[in-house]
């Protein structure tokens, strides 16, 4: 199933390329067409793109469905983190929707796990709460962090610590090992078939219309030995003299 998802996302990215021979860099590709795909069945490797529909807001549910699932310890590791409390643009989901939509994001499960007594260890690159970044370097999202980090603070089992140079991005629930392309911030989560943007102030005499959605992979194992792995490599980054810890309870 795992060679069945890959090689149609890679069919995918291929049936939206332009061929190099015939690439015009003059053209216009603000309005690029995105041929759609049926997505492959759910296997231990799947995939974000705007060829599969609605595959960013799957990955969310996807991982929300993981994380419902913790008995014991949740690990969140990632450069940024912030799918918290975010809002859509409705009327780039469907035509006839006017108003923007508030999204949970998968930390409030997290979160919602954590008062349940679920350990709970948040780690990044990035951090900003009520009080300023206190020198990390601060995510572009700073309003949906700072509400994260106020409501984490008051949970006694939630942990964060921050390291400049971290890239990886993963999550531990239990023996289940989450490991990915993407940061979990709201862009990776949003997918909207209808965006049309007839002007912008900083580009003038342009405009876009087409799916946003990023690109990303991730895979899921239930693994014991793997899970401790990752635990040992949690624990060594933690313990490094550049990480810092913003709170622990």
């Amino acid at each position: 199933a795992e060679i069945t998802s890959a090689r149609d996302f890679y069919r995918g990215l291929q049936e939206n390329s332009i061929p190099i021979e015939s690439f015009n860099p003059n053209n216009d590709y603000s309005h690029f067409p995105i041929i759609t795909r049926n997505t492959p069945d759910k296997s231990v490797l799947m995939f974000t793109a705007p060829f599969y529909k609605d595959s960013a807001a799957i990955f969310e549910s996807n991982i929300i469905k993981i994380i419902q699932k913790a008995k014991h310890r949740i690990i969140i590791c990632a450069q940024h983190i912030s799918s918290y409390n975010y809002y859509i643009n409705g009327q780039y989901l469907t035509p006839s929707h006017s108003g923007t939509i508030r999204k949970d994001g998968f930390l409030k499960t997290v979160l919602d796990k954590a008062k349940s007594g679920v350990q709970t260890t948040f780690l990044s690159q990035t951090y900003v709460d009520e009080n300023g970044s206190h020198g990390c370097r601060a995510p572009e999202n700073k309003k949906s962090f700072i509400e994260f980090i106020t409501a984490a603070k008051k949970i006694p089992n939630c942990n964060y610590y921050v390291n400049p140079s971290l890239h990886a991005k993963f999550i531990i629930v239990d023996n289940i090992v989450l490991i990915t392309t993407c940061n979990f911030t709201p862009t990776q989560f949003i997918y909207l078939p209808n965006v049309e943007i007839t002007n912008f102030i900083n580009i003038p005499n342009v405009s876009y219309s087409g799916i946003f959605c990023e690109i990303g992979s991730y895979i899921a194992r239930i693994d014991a030995n793997l899970t401790q792995q990752m635990l040992n490599n949690i624990q060594a980054i933690i313990n490094l003299d550049s990480t810092r810890k913003m709170f622990h309870q």
